[in-house]
């Protein structure tokens, strides 16, 4: 016999029909029981044979059916039964025992294995395809056992449980092989970020939530080294969180080719927007190896780097990054520069900028100075901006006060300026050894100096010196 049924979806709309071609059929009414009972085989006209028998009580309209099937085309079969999943290719193979109440969902025991079947999420941009594995089910939990899938180009084996009752919840995981970066955001149909990010991960993803709002949770790490933007990494660890419409990096920890370590939370914006903020951090970080990755070279070796900054930037568009609250320390000449409220924004960058005992001769502008002048110690505060396209020195504007511990005593720069290369100060002092500070001066210069003094100077290491003061020699 050829038999048409046509079931319900879970908005109690009508599935499209499906076509049954029966070898044989069996249907016994017990009115004394208020049951029909029914024994069925036969094929499906889009794929696969079955065999069902089971019953009806009359007065409720539930039905208690058992199932075997081979074969069974799978878009048949979400025809016929409600699933939190839309089964959209392959066949499947089941043994299982249904429930189907009037007015609820389906309850199903038993097993179902998968043949090369596809299915999708409603939540994700892409369904997952070539699933082969069972599905073991039980009341309204359905068990995912050790079923190899793929997402996009991205291979998976996924386990876990989805509860169809009520709004239902998923606890699915599902571990990838290692596979470039870019496949993976084009499997989420993500929008490509700003910069460019290369190299092999291998992942853990866990979808838990309701069915109407799952969450996916992402474990990455290298199996490759990894190069973002201009950067290469050794490894690269992250755990990401899909959110809605936003990418949250709840850690990321890299650890550069270089040397030392950065980490960092954030998030990304999906919705077409793509706003990125990311708090990062660095630690032990080579500072001017770093920077050689961008083809700059700092004028002085500024060591090890350790920090932190905010970065904010719209629409992917890295032209239009930002940095701010920006915190940084690193070793120079024997002595320790602290960098405090770093801001790098559309019109320019600023900081506040600290030197503690450096070695003036470490600095840019003491090429030209004495030796006792280089061993002198240098603390500095200064206020300093730039224009965002450049971070040269000649380029660069400082403000601030300044003090030069010598073996011979102190000067004091209480007024410090630095514009377009040049320098200005005015500096004091007070019972400074001259013979000491310069060895290289006649003995009868042996004294000592009080005084002040207007210096100028460029970023070249010329310098000048005018003022006035006192000198207390040994013979008056």
């Amino acid at each position: 016999a050829d038999v048409i049924l046509v079931a319900r979806s879970q908005t109690k709309e009508l599935n499209p029909p499906v076509p049954l071609k029966l070898d044989r059929a069996k249907v016994t009414f017990l009115p004394e029981q208020d049951l029909t009972k029914f024994n069925a085989a036969g094929k499906i006209e889009e794929g696969g044979r079955l065999r069902v028998k089971g019953q009806v009580i009359n007065d409720t309209g539930k039905i208690d059916l058992n199932l075997e099937g081979f074969r069974l085309a799978a878009t048949e079969i979400a025809n016929l039964v409600v699933l939190p999943v839309e089964l959209q290719a392959g066949t499947i193979d089941s043994k299982l025992d249904i429930t189907l109440p009037k007015k609820q969902n389906p309850q199903l025991k038993g097993t179902a294995k998968l043949n090369k079947v596809t299915w999708q999420i409603a939540e994700l941009a892409k369904p997952f395809t070539r699933s082969n594995g069972k599905l073991h089910f039980d009341g309204y939990k359905i068990e995912i056992d050790r079923v190899s899938t793929r997402l996009g180009e991205v291979a998976a084996v996924a386990n876990g449980m989805l509860d169809t009752e009520a709004e239902g919840n998923y606890q699915i995981e599902a571990t990838t092989k290692p596979v470039e970066i870019d496949k993976i955001i084009e499997a989420l149909e993500l929008e490509k970020p700003g910069i460019a990010i290369e190299g092999k991960v291998k992942s853990d993803l866990n979808i838990t939530g309701s069915l109407p709002s799952p969450k996916i949770n992402v474990a990455a790490v290298t199996t490759t080294p990894i190069r973002i933007d201009k950067v290469d990494f050794k490894s690269v660890n992250a755990n990401l969180d899909l959110i809605d419409n936003y990418l949250w990096v709840r850690q990321f920890t890299g650890t550069p080719q270089v040397g030392g370590e950065i980490t960092g939370t954030g998030r990304v914006q999906l919705d077409g927007r793509q706003n990125i903020f990311f708090d990062a951090r660095a630690k032990n970080v080579p500072g001017k190896q770093f920077v050689r990755n961008y083809n700059d070279n700092l004028p002085i070796d500024i060591g090890l780097v350790s920090g932190s900054a905010k970065f904010l930037a719209r629409g992917g568009n890295l032209d239009t990054l930002q940095a701010v609250d920006g915190e940084a320390k690193f070793p120079l000449g024997g002595g320790t520069v602290i960098v405090d409220n770093f801001n790098y924004l559309p019109g320019g960058w600023q900081s506040q900028l600290k030197t503690v005992n450096v070695d003036f001769a470490s600095l840019p502008i003491a090429k030209n100075s004495a030796e006792n002048i280089g061993k002198g110690k240098v603390n500095t505060t200064l206020e300093v901006t730039g224009d965002k396209s450049s971070f040269e020195l000649g380029e660069i504007k400082a403000e601030g006060v300044a003090s030069l511990n010598t073996i011979g005593g102190t000067v004091n720069v209480p007024n410090l300026s630095l514009e377009r290369g040049t320098w200005v100060a005015d500096a004091n002092t007070s019972q400074l050894n001259l013979n000491r500070v310069f060895p290289e001066l006649p003995t009868e210069f042996n004294g000592l100096v009080t005084g002040t003094f207007d210096l100028t100077g460029n970023v070249e290491g010329e310098t000048k010196i005018d003022g006035q003061g006192n000198l207390d020699l040994a013979e008056g």
